[in-house]
Formats: structure tokens, sequence, C-alpha cells
């Protein structure tokens, strides 16, 4: 081959890289030179705060093998008062298999599921269901008289995190819509399972970085785009939206639409990178991100085809380079973010001549007995362009080290960027995934662009009537459908929009979703009340003596009674009340049963014909309280205080004015008697009114009950 041309491709090849990877380096440069503003949320502020009614929508088809897990999981780990939250099922009549497995959890999980079967046989795009259950969460307000202060929407597989809730409900206030990272379930990394991990493990390096450092940046400069999944839908958006629906239907990605919908609207969203402390297994204390977990393909051809959908909704469907070049009320930055999305159409095909030129870069090196004509010759222009191309993918490799280390540990990172340096394995396989992608993303836009022109052919040409069977009469061409290859069986029409080219989703065994379950330990810590190291010394010593944790923390006086009661309380998913004589009501304590009060210390604060809120020393097990509330005889929900709390609260009584009772009890009862709050719920707006010195009545019209009569 003559040198001139090996020289030139070479330069052209280096090039376009520099041109589509400059941007990148200079976004890198700028935010390590700024830092970040971003102030951590104080978590021991987020229990603080009411728990308003959150709701989250969940959309479905054929999910029948994961969907019963993934919710059992949601509803056992949420560390959020279950009367507080609802999850919406949105199911298809025709997938019988979903809606029996949807409606199950309905029945299992009391009012907390709430089955939505779709009017339309499925599949339609995903955005159609979520439009279709959003409705239907807008009746359910209505018909309960409640007000969600957000709609969450998560996928079928996710492992939401149990703390996802609290912060949300923290957050939503102050902005319009809030973005929890997603981070790809990973296995423990082992050379023996790295061919096997290969292509799950892209996603978890691409995640990463994306989701530790360039949505930070992102929110800094304001245009935070959604991820599909663990997106937080605030008042103002639903209210702004109630005529209209909520996601674009003829989007393969329309959650990425609609974050530049709300972004041209005006709407603020946020991403929340936060996180927790917790015991892990081995009772060491370790920082969890407050994020959405899933399992990503691990097939070659699977990822091709998921990430063909993205590349097609986002670059093809969501935003044109008109929005970044033409006029429009984005700025410099949120222009040039966009631009980031959009290029990936363009920039993954400079991949094929990249690794050829590369091959044939190291064949030329390393292979000098062939005497290749010099692609780089020493101190070209081209060469030194190839020395910024090292800079820059040295500078990217660190970068996204320096987000694994922080999201997966650093073997996870050794093993995603040193195998081997400069060009690692992971990086190299991730390419061509997203390159292959790429190509299928274009072959799906031009063959319908072609079936859409052949169909407005067919449409303006002249009409001959003739005389045939019904068969040949019903037998019209099928739109084209775009975002969906033209052999598609199940494409819908053009203007309903895209069928949903779902990725079939397993979920974890049991055994591993024990681990993002919170214990004791972990809610101690989360609101301050011991010191990791503490902690992590009591934990041993309860192991080896064999006793329960919190009765070591007390053995050792690392934890006040109060404190361990608090946390305890967080994790029944109730509240805890400071018992004082103040509380103490005789006419109740006349009523109550006498085995009751006598064997069981239980000071009861309500009652009402929907049941009882008593509170009782966290001592008492599960099987007590079950009994408790048979000798009440009556539906019966916990509140939590100490023991020495109780006994104070019962000894001052006796010498305690009627007159002077807490008006707080008695709001509830009134609460319970004149509107359709829910007991659970009364108990929760009592807990907080007395905790906050607030009446119920404020409490429960801050958290979205019996809207009707605060309105």
């Amino acid at each position: 081959m003559d040198e001139q041309v090996v020289y030139w491709i070479g330069f052209f090849v280096a090039l376009a890289f520099i041109v589509f990877g400059a941007d990148d380096v200079l976004w890198d440069v700028f935010a390590l030179f700024r830092g970040t503003g971003k102030k951590r949320v104080k978590l021991s502020l987020i229990n603080e705060k009411p728990p308003k009614m959150l709701a989250v929508v969940i959309a479905a088809w054929h999910e029948d093998a994961v969907l019963g897990e993934v919710v059992d999981n949601l509803v056992a780990s949420a560390q959020y008062p279950r009367s507080l939250y609802r999850v919406f099922l949105g199911v298809y009549p025709n997938d019988a298999a979903t809606v029996a497995v949807a409606r199950a959890l309905e029945v299992r999980h009391g009012g907390t599921v709430v089955c939505v079967v779709g009017d339309d046989p499925g599949p339609t795009s995903k955005a159609a269901n979520i439009n279709h259950t959003v409705r239907a969460i807008r009746e359910y307000e209505a018909e309960r008289d409640v007000r969600f202060a957000s709609v969450t929407i998560h996928d079928a597989e996710d492992v939401v995190h149990p703390n996802e809730f609290k912060m949300t409900n923290y957050l939503i206030d102050d902005y319009d819509a809030l973005q929890f990272p997603v981070f790809p379930l990973q296995r423990m990394p082992r050379l023996r399972l790295f061919f096997k991990t290969l292509t799950s493990s892209t996603y978890a390096d691409e995640f990463a970085e994306h989701h530790f450092r360039t949505m930070v940046m992102r929110d800094e400069l304001g245009f935070v785009p959604s991820a599909g999944t663990g997106f937080a839908i605030g008042r103002r958006v639903l209210d702004a939206f109630r005529d209209e629906d909520l996601l674009p239907r003829n989007s393969l990605t329309e959650d990425y639409k609609l974050s530049l919908t709300l972004r041209m609207r005006g709407f603020r969203v946020h991403y929340v990178l936060e996180k927790v402390p917790r015991v892990d297994a081995r009772g060491r204390t370790v920082w969890d991100y407050i994020a959405t977990r899933s399992l990503f393909p691990s097939t070659f051809k699977a990822a091709v085809r998921q990430k063909a959908r993205w590349v097609y909704g986002i670059t093809m469907q969501s935003a044109s380079m008109a929005d970044v070049f033409g006029k429009s009320e984005l700025t410099f930055a949120e222009r040039t973010f966009l631009y980031k999305g959009l290029k990936a159409k363009f920039a993954n095909f400079v991949l094929l001549p990249g690794y050829a030129v590369l091959a044939y870069f190291l064949v030329q090196t390393f292979a000098p007995q062939l005497e290749l004509p010099v692609m780089y010759p020493l101190h070209s222009p081209s060469w030194w362009m190839c020395v910024f191309l090292l800079f820059m993918m040295v500078e990217r490799q660190v970068l996204r080290g320096r987000a694994l280390a922080n999201v997966y540990g650093w073997k996870t990172m050794a093993f995603s960027i040193l195998l081997p340096p400069l060009f690692p394995l992971r990086l190299l396989w991730g390419n061509l995934i997203n390159m292959c992608a790429t190509f299928r993303a274009w072959r799906q836009k031009i063959a319908y662009v072609l079936l859409r022109g052949r169909e407005a052919k067919a449409a303006a040409a002249p009409v001959v009537e003739h005389r045939g069977n019904a068969a040949e009469e019903e037998g019209e061409r099928k739109p084209a459908t775009d975002g969906d290859e033209a052999q598609t069986s199940n494409a819908t029409s053009a203007q309903e929009g895209p069928a949903w080219n779902k990725t079939d989703h397993e979920f974890l065994p049991a055994s591993v979703l024990e681990r993002y379950r919170r214990l004791l330990g972990d809610a101690l810590l989360e609101r301050g009340f011991v010191e990791p190291g503490h902690l992590e010394d009591a934990v041993g010593s309860a192991r080896a003596r064999g006793v329960r944790l919190g009765q070591e923390l007390l053995r050792q006086g690392l934890v006040e009674e109060r404190h361990l009661t608090q946390a305890y309380a967080l994790q029944q998913q109730s509240m805890y009340v400071r018992a004082q004589p103040d509380l103490v009501l005789l006419e109740l304590m006349d009523r109550m049963p006498f085995a009751a009060a006598d064997r069981f210390a239980a000071l009861p604060l309500v009652e009402s014909e929907k049941g009882w809120i008593v509170a009782v020393d966290d001592d008492l097990s599960c099987a007590e309280r079950d009994e408790l509330a048979f000798l009440l005889g009556e539906p019966t929900f916990f509140l939590f205080s100490s023991t020495a709390d109780l006994l104070e609260a019962f000894e001052g009584a006796l010498a305690f004015d009627n007159a002077a009772e807490a008006p707080q009890p008695a709001g509830a009862a009134t609460l319970l008697e004149e509107t359709s709050v829910e007991l659970p719920q009364a108990g929760m707006a009592l807990a907080y009114a007395l905790h906050l010195g607030r009446s119920v009545d404020d409490i429960a019209c801050e958290m979205g009950l019996a809207v009707s009569r605060f309105s």
C-alpha cells in the first residue's frame, strides 16, 4: 500500500477520535477545576420530615417470572411506612400470567399493591403503559381522598434501595423531579468468572462512570436526563401534565424525552447521589449509595439489542442536532450535554476503522520484518495527534477507574482498567457492543424511513374499486413502526408509537436479596446514635456471646435505650413516641382489657371504630404484639416507646390532671372518625404530631391524607 495513503488513513482516523472525544476531555478539565458545590443531605434529618403519600409505577409485559419477587422484596425492605406508599402494577389484559401474579401481590400485600389492567392489549409502548397507569393513579387519588407527592418509575427487575422513599420524601418538595443513580448488579470479581461476566461488566463500567461523575456535573449545570428507572416525578409536574400524557408514547426512550421536555418547560430535575452507612455481612461498616440496582444482559446479542433501542431513542427520536445548534432556551452547557448524547450515532462508527488502524499500527511496530509503510512517522502531525489520543485514553480510564472504585471497590476497578493496561478487554468489548448497537439502530431507522415512503406512495395512488372476499378487503398493509424492524410481528401503527421491544429479565435469589435488607445496626448508624467502630466491636461481641445486638449495645453503654427504641421503630416501619403522663388517658385505660394492660404495659392512645393505636415497649416480640391485638379485639397499630418512658408516664399519671391531656390523640381519633384515613396512617400522623409539637390535622395535610378535608 502507498505510504501516503497509509499516512492519511491514520491521520483522519486519529482526527475523528479527537473531534468526537475532545469535548469529553474539556468537560473533565472543567469539572476538575470547578469542583462541586453539592452539599450532602444530613442523614439525621430525613427521618424528621413527616412521610408523604408516594406512588411507584412498574410497567410489566410478560414479567411473571420476576414481578412477584421484585415487589415482595420492595415491600419487605423499604424503610418507609407501608400505609404511606402504593405500588401500581401496569399490566395487560392479554398477559394472563403477569396479571395473575399482580393480582396475587395485590391480595398478599393488602392495599400497598394495586393492579392496573390496561384497556389495550399488549404490548403497547412502555410509555403508553405508564400513561395509562398514571391516569389510574389520579382516579385512585379521587376515590381514596389522598394526594401523592410523587410518582416514581421503576422497572420490573429493579432492586429498589430501602432508603429511596425516605430520600424522595425529604427532597421532592424542593425539586420538580429526582433521578436516583442506577448501578448494575455485579458478581464478586474473580478471574475464573471474567469472561462469563464480560458483557454484563461493561454495563457496570459505563453506568459507574456516567452516574458517579457525569450526572453530578449535569446536575450542577441544570440538565439531568432521566435514566428510565429510579425517576421520581413531583407533584408540580403531575399537575402540569394533568390534561396530557406524561410520557411521549411514540419514543423508545420515553424517559429521556420527558426529561428534555421538563427542562424546556422550566422544571428542575435533581440528581440524587447520596449514600448511607450500613453494616455488611462481616460486621464491618460500609457506605452504600441510595441507588437502583438490577441485572443487565449477560450475552452479546441481548446487550446489542437493548443498547440499539437506547441509541435509537436518544439520538434519533428525542432530540436532534438542530436542538444543539439552533435557537432554543437551552444554555451552552445544556447544549453541550445534549450533543454528548447525540454524537453517539456517529462517534460509534469511528470505532471500526479505529480498531483496524490500531491492529495495523501494532503489526507495523512489532513486526518490522514485514516492512509495512509507517502510519505515524515520528514527530509528524499525526504522531502528535496520537500522543494527545494516548493522553485522552489514559485520562478517561483513570476517571473511570475512580468511579468504579467508589461504586464497586478496588478489585472491580482493577479488573476493568488493568486487564490489560491501556487496552483493557472490558473497554474493547463494550465499544464493540456499542458499535454493533449503533449499526442496528441505523438499520432500524433506515428500514422505517423506507417503509414510510412506500406507505406514502401507496396512500397517494388512486384506489380502484373491485369486489373481493372479506379476507382480501381486510388484508391491509400494517403501517411501519418507528424504532422496530420491518419484520417485527407485534408492531403497532406509526400513529400509536413503537411496540415494547423489551429485554427479558431475571431476578436475584432470596439469599442475595438479604444483603439489601436493613438491620438494627443500619438504623443506628443512619441516625448517628452509635459510632461505626463501636458498632463493629458490638456486632462481634454479640455474635460471640450469642445475644441480640441491642442487648449488647446497652450492656456496653454504647447507646441510650431511647435511641435503641427509635432505631427499632424505624426498622418496623413505625415511629417512636416518648410516653409522658399527659398521654395516659384513664378513660382509654379503663376500656382496655385488664390482661392487655397488666401483661404488656401497653399505653392506649386512640380508640376508634377502625381500631386501636397503642404505644408498647420495643421488647415485645411480634408474637406478643399479635396476642395483644387479639386481646383488644380490633385492628391495632403499634407505636413504640422505651421501658423507662412507659414507667415514667404511668407513675406520673397518678398525679395527672385530666384537663391538661395532650390534644394530639383526640385529633387522631377525630381524623379516623370523620375521614377515610386508615388506622396506620393516623398512627403515623399522631406520632409525628407528638414528635414535632404540631396538630394531627397539620401533619395529615402535609402527608397528603384526607385531601378534601383540608382543601
